[in-house]
C-alpha cells in the first residue's frame, strides 16, 4: 500500500502443478488490484467485505442510572459516539477525559452553536438530563489515572464501567516509522489500558 508502483501481496496456491503455476504467472503478470489471492481447483478467490446482520444480544445491556461511566478520550469522535450510545441506554453520569482543557459546561451550548461539534454533542447530552463531567487527565500517566479513579465513589458517583477510547492518530508509512512514533501511539493505548486496570483493581 505504501509503494503502489510495485505489486506485492500474498498468493496462496493449492500445489505446484501446472495449473497452479499458470495461476501464479497470471497474477504476477496481470495484477487486477488484489493483494490477497487464493487459487483452489481453478477457482480464484479474494477477500471481500459484505454486510452482515447485527449481532443478537443474548442478554440486554444493563446500565445503572445512579452510577458513573468513564470514557477516556471522551472528546474524540469515537468517545462522543460512545457517550451518546451510553446515554441512549440509560447512563446518567458520564465522565469524559481529555488531555487538554475543557471550557465551563455553561459555555458548551454557545461554543456548539459557533460550530465546535465537540461541545454541541456534550450540550445535547446535558439537554437530555445526562450529567457530563469533563476531566483533564492523561491515561498514559499512572499517577494521574490513579487520582482520577480515586474520585469515583467520593467526588463522583461510583464507577460501573470504563470505555477506553483514548488514542493518538498519526498516520506514518511503515518505512518511515521510528521507535518514538510507536511509543507515542502505544502510550495511550497500551500503557493507558494497564494504568486503568491497575487503578480500577483497587475498587474491587
Amino acid at each position: 500500500h505504501e509503494f503502489p508502483g510495485s505489486w506485492g501481496g500474498i498468493l496462496d496456491l493449492s500445489g505446484s502443478d501446472e495449473p497452479s503455476l499458470r495461476a501464479a504467472i497470471h497474477e504476477i503478470m496481470r495484477p487486477e488490484g488484489d493483494d490477497q489471492i487464493a487459487w483452489r481447483a481453478g477457482r480464484r478467490m479474494v477477500p471481500r467485505l459484505r454486510p452482515s446482520p447485527p449481532p443478537v444480544e443474548d442478554e440486554p445491556l444493563v446500565l445503572y442510572p445512579e452510577a458513573s461511566y468513564l470514557v477516556t478520550g471522551g472528546l474524540g469522535a469515537i468517545g462522543r459516539r460512545l457517550a451518546a450510545w451510553l446515554a441512549q441506554r440509560g447512563a446518567r453520569h458520564l465522565v469524559l477525559t481529555t488531555r487538554g482543557q475543557a471550557p465551563a459546561p455553561q459555555d458548551w451550548e454557545e461554543l456548539g452553536t459557533a460550530g465546535d461539534e465537540r461541545w454541541r454533542d456534550l450540550a445535547a447530552l446535558r439537554a437530555r438530563g445526562v450529567e457530563v463531567v469533563v476531566r483533564s487527565s492523561d491515561v498514559a500517566n499512572a499517577q494521574a489515572t490513579g487520582k482520577l479513579i480515586a474520585d469515583f465513589g467520593s467526588k463522583l458517583p461510583a464507577l460501573k464501567g470504563v470505555f477506553h477510547a483514548a488514542g493518538v492518530v498519526t498516520p506514518i508509512p511503515g518505512a518511515a516509522l521510528r521507535p518514538e512514533d510507536l511509543r507515542q501511539v502505544c502510550a495511550s493505548k497500551v500503557a493507558g489500558s494497564w494504568n486503568l486496570h491497575v487503578a480500577c483493581a483497587a475498587l474491587a
